[in-house]
């Protein structure tokens, strides 16, 4: 038999300008709530897996959840100002788990002695307060690039102009779903760069030079992008 009742209600798209960043304020709070009372209440002699690492699952389930929603704006919302707290409320989030990743006194509860020789070779031993300043520097510095970038993507609009007869051997259902082109355009179709729809035009378009152009038009994306990489 089937359920008599829905697992979980549906998630209800009515954010504002404010409320991603003050929902992103609320999960790291609580984050942090969680982590403190593990830190004041377990010691080395009671640690379990159970009163540990448990309570940080379960946080991280509730975190996951409702962060997901809170980033989901940023992609999707035709209001900018909507978009632009989307990513506010993301950079918060990065930064409270950075925060928490880099934190000793939880480093000292979950980790034997015995251990802590391997996390020195895998990660920065966040007890070394330079180290671990260095780590957390690092880690939001690598989280805004990916933020950064991502809102790239999302903003892009790029494309390019391609006439019937570059577009000679693309199928024509193809061809009548992208935008027509009038005044100086006219006659002439616009391919957006952002994948996937420019990888339906190389392979069955018949020119060179047009799937040259589509492959240039597709590789030179994002130039905003390039100044986040200083070589």
């Amino acid at each position: 038999m089937g359920s008599s009742k829905p697992p979980h209600p549906p998630a209800v798209f009515n954010a504002t300008t404010s409320s991603p960043v003050r929902g992103s304020r609320a999960l790291v709070e609580q984050s942090k709530i969680v982590w403190d009372k593990t830190v004041a209440s377990v010691h080395s002699d009671n640690a379990t897996f159970g009163n540990t690492i448990l309570p940080i699952i379960d946080d991280e389930n509730i975190k996951l959840s409702r962060a997901r929603l809170l980033r989901f704006y940023a992609s999707t919302s035709p209001s900018k100002e909507l978009r632009d707290a989307s990513n506010a409320a993301t950079k918060l989030l990065n930064d409270g788990e950075a925060e928490l990743c880099s934190r000793a006194d939880m480093f000292l509860h979950i980790t034997s002695k015995s251990s802590a020789g391997s996390y020195v070779q895998t990660a920065v031993p966040p007890f070394d307060p330079v180290a671990k300043q260095v780590f957390e520097n690092e880690n939001k510095r690598i989280q805004e690039l990916v933020r950064r970038c991502t809102s790239n993507v999302h903003k892009d609009s790029s494309g390019i102009w391609l006439s019937r007869e570059e577009l000679e051997g693309v199928p024509q259902d193809l061809i009548t779903r992208l935008e027509k082109g009038d005044r100086q355009h006219e006659g002439k179709v616009w391919l957006k760069t952002k994948l996937p729809h420019p990888t339906k035009i190389l392979s069955p378009a018949k020119s060179e030079a047009t799937r040259k152009k589509v492959y240039y038009a597709i590789k030179n994306r994002l130039p905003e992008d390039v100044p986040l990489f200083p070589i």
